[in-house]
């Protein structure tokens, strides 16, 4: 009994598999839309528990064979799940992530939640050697040819803070660079972007630089223009 009970969903699931192929996009109004969110709340534990708890005021539609179907999309109950879902997979390139394959799933029937389209891709071996590996990124050296070459900052999430909220800390961020003095030469950033800038200047802050760059000055921290 066991085993024809078995069968018995075996070919049901097929079935629901089959008859979902001809499904397409359906353009629902309104109050179709509202509806099928509605019967996609509902998860029966098998055809006699859909019989029993379906909504009356949504026209179930009996496909025959003990299929059935709402608004052109065939229903599944959580007996059958990953037994449809592996029906589709075995037919689909094995490299489909979750969000495709949910949405697929979400196309054509009722009752595959996202979850479980996650846990049978989880326990999918097929699944597992196509799925992408995050690559560690390199972290790059950047030697300055001058100074204030080279702005480094760290970055907010732009889904959290967004781009403006990024976009305001990063100019706070600079105005603050630009306007502290260098306590290596002892001149602002914004003093020196100028177009006449004395040489005497330009010397004086090439040397301390020398200086405090290969250690012969201890005091160039210190040291300022007299």
């Amino acid at each position: 009994m066991a085993e024809s009970g078995e069968a018995a969903s075996v070919d049901v699931a097929e079935k629901l598999v089959e008859m979902a192929k001809g499904v397409s996009s359906l353009h629902a109004t309104a109050s179709e839309a509202r509806d099928l969110k509605l019967a996609r709340c509902y998860k029966f534990r098998n055809q006699k528990d859909l019989l029993a708890r379906w909504p009356e005021r949504l026209e179930l539609k009996d496909e025959g064979d003990d299929v059935y179907s709402y608004q052109g999309r065939m229903i599944v109950t959580q007996d059958l799940v990953f037994r449809v879902l592996d029906a589709e997979y075995n037919e689909l390139p094995a490299a489909m992530g979750m969000n495709k394959l949910a949405k697929m799933m979400a196309s054509r029937f009722i009752g595959i939640s996202n979850t479980q389209v996650r846990r049978y891709l989880e326990v999918n071996e097929q699944h597992a050697q196509w799925r992408q590996r995050r690559r560690s990124q390199r972290v790059h050296a950047v030697i300055a040819t001058k100074p204030g070459s080279v702005l480094q900052a760290d970055l907010t999430d732009l889904k959290r803070g967004g781009a403006a909220y990024l976009a305001v800390n990063l100019r706070k961020a600079t105005a603050a660079l630009n306007n502290s003095v260098n306590s290596a030469h002892g001149f602002r950033p914004v003093d020196l972007a100028v177009n006449d800038l004395p040489e005497r200047v330009r010397k004086l802050v090439v040397q301390r630089l020398r200086q405090a760059s290969s250690g012969t000055d201890p005091n160039a921290k210190a040291s300022t223009v007299s």
